[in-house]
């Protein structure tokens, strides 16, 4: 693969701020420069063994030339710790626009011990970020994440998940999300077969419509606690609390049929 960064002459000025860690340039080493202006001595042999895309093959180290990368000198100082195989480098305190800037140039320059890491922490990160993780998982072929994802984009703009998904994957998400919104409508359609009070009944459908096609991704949400275990405190009713052995039942009824009839996200990938 082409390292997609450019070899620019010397005869501009070498920024004054050098990386603190990679500050010592020597023949073996490549100066590399941040989009912010930050050069990084990286030896040549550790691009050689633990990165795929920085040089080429062919690349030859030139004391008087520099090669300026599109990444900020804060990515690259995590990436370039990775090349070095520096233990310890802890991503969960990360802010996600972090993470995401390095989980791409991780995958851009081929340093796979960073794009493991950052493929794990990504999908960690996807209930908080879905639209960005499922982005992410999309683009670089990452499908195990993008099905955990899945159930966390189900109620995002169609029109931001269009700008953020190739045609393929725009058409195979529409198709899944599709496939809860019909577990919805046909568990609100049967409602008279709840077998549940009026109270309770009415308490259950409203937060269908509230949390949407979402819910029947997620049953912990579609069925809270309070309505399981206190539905008297809840919603004013069932003394002795009558309706919860119907209301588990119906969670139950419902999980078993979401996980025989639902597929994921990426069963929907034409091929």
């Amino acid at each position: 693969m082409a390292a997609r960064s450019q070899r620019v002459s010397s005869k501009q000025p070498i920024p004054y701020r050098v990386s603190e860690r990679f500050s010592t340039a020597d023949e073996g080493t490549i100066p590399f420069v941040s989009s912010d202006n930050v050069p990084f001595y990286i030896d040549r042999a550790r691009l050689d063994r633990d990165a795929a895309s920085f040089a080429p093959a062919g690349f030859v180290a030139n004391p008087d030339e520099v090669v300026h990368l599109s990444e900020d000198s804060t990515t690259l100082d995590l990436l370039f710790r990775f090349v070095y195989r520096e233990q310890h480098v802890r991503l969960s305190t990360l802010q996600f626009k972090m993470l995401a800037s390095l989980a791409e140039a991780a995958e851009k320059y081929g340093v796979y011990s960073a794009s493991t890491i950052c493929r794990a922490s990504m999908e960690a990160r996807s209930e908080s970020h879905p639209l960005q993780v499922m982005s992410y998982a999309a683009k670089h072929g990452h499908d195990d994440v993008l099905d955990v994802v899945g159930s966390s984009t189900i109620s995002l703009d169609p029109a931001e998940v269009l700008a953020a998904l190739s045609p393929r994957h725009f058409a195979a998400w529409v198709i899944y999300t599709n496939q809860y919104n019909r577990f919805m409508r046909d568990f609100i359609d049967h409602r008279i077969y709840w077998g549940v009070c009026d109270a309770c009944k009415t308490a259950l459908f409203c937060n269908a419509l509230q949390k949407g096609p979402q819910g029947f991704a997620h049953l912990d949400v579609l069925f809270p606690y309070a309505l399981l275990h206190d539905t008297m405190s809840w919603v004013g009713c069932c003394t002795g609390n009558k309706c919860k052995s119907s209301l588990e039942g119906l969670k139950r009824n419902l999980y078993t049929k979401i996980a025989k009839d639902a597929k994921p996200l990426t069963g929907f990938l034409a091929q």
